[in-house]
């Protein structure tokens, strides 16, 4: 009969435990958060690693002032070591999730690095918006010229209120295709400054550059 690893059983409890906790069950998961951390301390097999990882980052995602658990210290530094790119990935980000600021270097270098592949580029993206790195904007500012990774930036950058933001995607909107105009002008308007900058915009070059279909 198949039998569940512990380690996984203990992710399958914790998750359980998040989508339907408690009235007095803390927010971060509490005591199961440290049971799920120490059960990870154990696990050697890469594809083990990675499933307990990845459940973990999908459920904390957005949480902010989470506690470390005891033996989160012990377990990072193991996996840091992992012959996985995606174990390490997803334990820096699971790292991040915890405050941890150290990787956020290594993620935005990940997010610019223009010679790797767009999920990985996205993925290093879309944690960063999580974590809310403020480092984050200029960044994706300057990818404004990078139709790999545009997508994504200009989505992202509607989630935080920069000055620089309206001017950048202007000065690179006359490059975009259709469906990234729609994405600039859907950022432009997500913020009463963004979209007086839209607008002065328009009354500037009456209109000619400016729309989804321009």
């Amino acid at each position: 009969m198949f039998r569940l690893k512990p380690s996984l059983l203990a992710c399958v409890v914790w998750l359980a435990s998040l989508a339907a906790p408690a009235q007095d069950a803390p927010p971060d998961g509490g005591g199961v958060l440290d049971i799920l951390i120490e059960a990870l301390r154990d696990v050697d097999d890469p594809q083990v690693q990675l499933e307990m990882l990845k459940g973990m980052n999908q459920e904390l995602r957005g949480k902010k002032g989470l506690r470390p658990p005891a033996a989160w210290a012990d377990v990072a530094k193991k996996l840091a070591q992992s012959a996985s790119e995606d174990v390490r990935f997803q334990a820096r980000a699971l790292g991040m999730a915890f405050g941890d600021t150290s990787a956020f270097p290594g993620m935005r270098a990940q997010v610019a690095d223009r010679q790797a592949a767009v999920e990985a580029r996205t993925a290093a993206l879309d944690t960063l918006a999580a974590a809310k790195d403020r480092e984050l904007v200029p960044l994706l500012q300057s990818l404004l010229t990078d139709k790999a990774i545009r997508p994504a930036a200009l989505r992202v950058l509607g989630a935080f209120d920069d000055a620089g933001t309206p001017e950048a995607i202007l000065q690179a909107y006359p490059a975009f295709d259709g469906a990234e105009k729609r994405d600039a002008l859907n950022t432009l308007s997500s913020r009463a400054f963004y979209a007086r900058s839209l607008l002065d915009a328009v009354k500037a070059r009456c209109g000619t550059e400016i729309g989804a279909d321009a």
